[in-house]
């Protein structure tokens, strides 16, 4: 009786030991305006310092497998599949972005920002919004999200790439071609 030699899995166990020494790439949702969420509050409210401070808990957390996105590192799983990333700026004042992890990609997606106060976060209801924001992002990730400036090889570029064209144009964003859904 002769035996089949065994099929290799599409996957082998140096592939998943592969991926999880690979940093993590970092996207934000986009606004309206075509810019991403995060990079835009920053710009805006906490200047130069904040954005450093962002980028140092950023540079922390890339080559971090999942597992050990907890304290003292600057982020939490804060529940499902929801995680925040800490930090503070220039006032003291503490930070948070919080977002989730598209494995498709490998990269965790910044969906909306707030602070922390007494231990209690804010936005009000942010869980809810949290889980909101990823159903859209994860629905139609290129088209809904932007690569955070400098965080994502995957995208082939060190800089951001907005793909908001002209109503109906077609564009290419992280390797993917697709028609812009939203009108002007």
């Amino acid at each position: 009786m002769r035996f089949k030699p065994k099929q290799s899995p599409a996957t082998t166990f140096m592939d998943i030991v592969e991926a999880e020494n690979m940093p993590w790439n970092f996207h934000e949702a986009l606004t309206r305006t075509g810019g991403g969420i995060i990079s835009e509050w920053i710009d805006g409210s906490h200047g130069k310092k904040g954005e450093a401070r962002l980028h140092r808990a950023l540079d922390q957390l890339r080559d971090l497998a999942v597992i050990h996105w907890h304290k003292p590192h600057p982020a939490s799983n804060i529940g499902n599949h929801t995680y925040v990333i800490r930090f503070k700026d220039v006032s003291s004042m503490q930070l948070r972005v919080f977002g989730h992890f598209y494995m498709p990609h490998r990269c965790f997606v910044m969906t909306f920002h707030g602070y922390e106060k007494d231990d209690v976060y804010y936005p009000v209801g942010y869980q809810k919004t949290a889980q909101g924001n990823k159903l859209f992002c994860d629905e139609d990730f290129t088209a809904r999200t932007t690569l955070h400036p400098k965080y994502c090889k995957n995208c082939g570029s060190e800089t951001p790439t907005v793909p908001v064209q002209s109503p109906g144009s077609t564009t290419t964003h992280a390797g993917y071609k697709f028609t812009t859904p939203w009108k002007n």
